[in-house]
């Protein structure tokens, strides 16, 4: 009966999933369609009041009016628009297994194994919720990873929505670090706190970075006096709001655009058939 009734729930969710991805993927296509066809190409050089609310395409240089910064290392790379820190600690990691032992009679044992190892992790690992935690101590991690975005990023004249400067994704290895903040070394390229990069020990720290850099870009966005902001077609409220490296013309972006709301509606529709698949095997298996 436990699997009848999965069955039917997954079977049930299953048709509620492709009944709103097909409904979802014709009003994105047909947003996209509308703007594309309402949307302008205007200058970033100068602010036109004329163009105010309406959907623009545009393509300029991304600047910031100083450096993105790691507010913890007060480390910075020039022209930098975001700066991603990496950190990992040397800790004691626990790892899980299980083993099977057969008894007389054919029966079996399970019994859970853990074992501990010293090893380099981004995430804190809390040796208090350790099976075994006698000789196994982490201590907290001081910095974790995180993502600084430098204050007052534009694209040519106009200031970009937060919603905007978190698309930009387009990070690059920071390869030429230098001027380790205290208490830190330079270690193969990175920053480290702990007394021998060769022999680390438990609470050792490990920081590297990545981060966009100043370029040119291209956006497709409501104009609102000098700020560039999400765009919602006004009969699905389909969120318009594109950014890409690199000088793209309005149609390109549009283009890809629709390729990935395609591709987001195959993904979900192949999604929707497995969970029906799987609902009538728990229907009518054995």
């Amino acid at each position: 009966i436990f699997g009848f009734v999965i069955g039917l729930i997954l079977i049930l969710a299953s048709i509620a999933l492709l009944a709103w991805n097909e409904q979802r993927a014709v009003q994105a296509l047909n947003a996209l369609d509308r703007g594309l066809g309402t949307a302008v190409s205007i200058s970033s050089v100068t602010v036109d009041e004329k163009n105010d609310q309406r959907l623009v395409h545009l393509t300029g240089s991304l600047t910031s009016t100083k450096p993105a910064t790691d507010l913890d290392t007060k480390y910075s790379v020039k022209n930098a628009l975001r700066l991603e820190r990496d950190v990992m600690m040397y800790q004691w990691i626990e790892q899980v297994s299980e083993t099977t032992t057969n008894q007389l009679g054919g029966s079996q044992v399970k019994e859970k194994v853990y074992d501990y190892k010293q090893g380099w992790s981004s995430s804190p690992q809390n040796s208090q919720r350790f099976k075994i935690q006698t000789g196994h101590h982490n201590p907290s991690m001081p910095l974790q990873s995180e993502v600084f975005n430098a204050p007052g990023i534009s694209l040519g004249a106009f200031a970009l929505d937060p919603s905007f400067v978190n698309k930009i994704d387009d990070f690059e290895s920071v390869t030429n670090l230098d001027s380790p903040p205290p208490g830190y070394q330079l270690a193969s390229g990175e920053f480290y706190r702990g007394k021998n990069p060769n022999a680390p020990e438990i609470g050792d720290l490990r920081i590297s970075y990545r981060a966009v850099l100043t370029k040119d870009y291209s956006a497709v966005a409501k104009q609102s006096k000098d700020l560039l902001v999400p765009y919602k077609d006004s009969k699905s409220g389909y969120t318009i709001a594109l950014i890409e490296p690199g000088q793209w013309s309005l149609q390109k972006m549009f283009a890809e655009q629709t390729q990935l709301e395609n591709a987001i509606t195959w993904a979900l529709r192949v999604a929707g058939l497995l969970f029906v698949f799987f609902g009538l095997k728990l229907l009518f298996g054995p």
